[in-house]
């Protein structure tokens, strides 16, 4: 198809055609990996992927070589939320909830008899 022009576009669309993030596009992309992804504007400017590149990507199952990031390596990156001081363990914690369900069905069967 000579003459047609290329069609470029971005992380975003790719993720939603694949099911895969934006993010896992733009680390391959700076990863060098894939020779369709163009920084225009320079250093600190925005990825694009040329479509025509992504298709053949795709075609060739290259999508099956580069699996996801695994839990462990998503997990460094989420913001755990701080625990208030009085939280306690884990354990504790669900022993808790576990006292309180109890209770709980305790009472709405002692409702039922009554």
């Amino acid at each position: 198809m000579r003459g047609s022009k290329a069609r470029y576009v971005r992380a975003a669309q790719l993720a939603e055609r694949t099911g895969l993030s934006a993010r896992y596009f733009m680390k391959l992309a700076h990863s060098g990996k894939i020779s369709w992804a163009l920084q225009p504007e320079g250093p600190g400017g925005s990825i694009l992927f040329d479509e025509a590149g992504f298709e053949a990507w795709l075609e060739a199952g290259r999508l099956a070589r580069h699996p996801t990031p695994s839990v462990a390596t998503r997990s460094r990156s989420i913001r755990r939320s701080p625990r208030s001081p009085d939280a306690g363990s884990l354990e504790e914690r669900l022993q808790k909830r576990m006292a309180e369900l109890k209770a709980s069905t305790r009472k709405q069967r002692a409702e039922r008899r009554s």
